[in-house]
């Protein structure tokens, strides 16, 4: 996929059980994951994810994430193009 050099990132955790239901967005965006542990569905395969682990995610990809451990699931969600806050 194409990927730009301006981006924008969030702080994202799910406790223990969490996570998001499968979904997909018309954005480039990726996961790089800080603390725990997690299964990530990326089209129709899945992923196991822990620390250091850095996933993109092309626009229109089909992607859900489960915090599959004890402890919080803390990532990094970095988009392309950066998402504008807007109040």
């Amino acid at each position: 996929p194409d990927y730009s050099t301006v981006f924008s990132a969030q702080l994202t955790k799910f406790g223990p059980g969490g996570g998001s239901s499968p979904h997909w967005h018309r954005y480039n965006h990726a996961f790089y994951f800080l603390t725990g542990t997690g299964q990530l569905l990326l089209g129709e395969d899945f992923r196991e994810t822990e620390p250091g682990t850095f996933v993109t995610i092309p626009a229109a990809t089909v992607h859900g994430l489960t915090n599959t451990g004890s402890d919080d699931l803390v990532f990094l969600v970095i988009y392309d193009p950066p998402h504008v806050a807007t109040d």
